[in-house]
C-alpha cells in the first residue's frame, strides 16, 4: 500500500502548489512546505500580473513554466 503522501497506485507523490503570502497569514498547513521564495523570482515583479493573484491561470502557467520549476516538481514527486 502507498506510504503516507503518496498518490494514487502507480503514482508518485501528490504535488499541490499553493500561492500565500506570509505577510498576509500564516503558511497553509502542509506536510511539507518548501520555500523557493530565494530560488526564483516572485511573478509580482512582472507587471502584466501584479493585480493578478496565483489563482490566476496567468500567474499559474507563468510560475509553472519557470525554468527549473518542473525538474524541482519532478524531483519532490519523485
Amino acid at each position: 500500500s502507498p506510504g503516507a503522501g503518496a498518490g494514487p497506485e502507480g503514482v508518485g507523490a501528490v504535488i499541490e502548489v499553493i500561492s500565500f503570502g506570509f505577510g498576509h497569514a500564516p503558511a497553509p498547513r502542509a506536510e511539507l512546505v518548501v520555500d523557493q521564495r530565494s530560488h526564483f523570482r516572485d511573478p509580482h515583479v512582472h507587471q502584466t500580473l501584479r493585480q493578478l493573484t496565483g489563482l490566476d491561470d496567468e500567474v499559474r502557467n507563468k510560475v509553472i513554466r519557470t525554468p527549473g520549476i518542473p525538474p524541482l516538481i519532478d524531483a519532490l514527486a519523485g
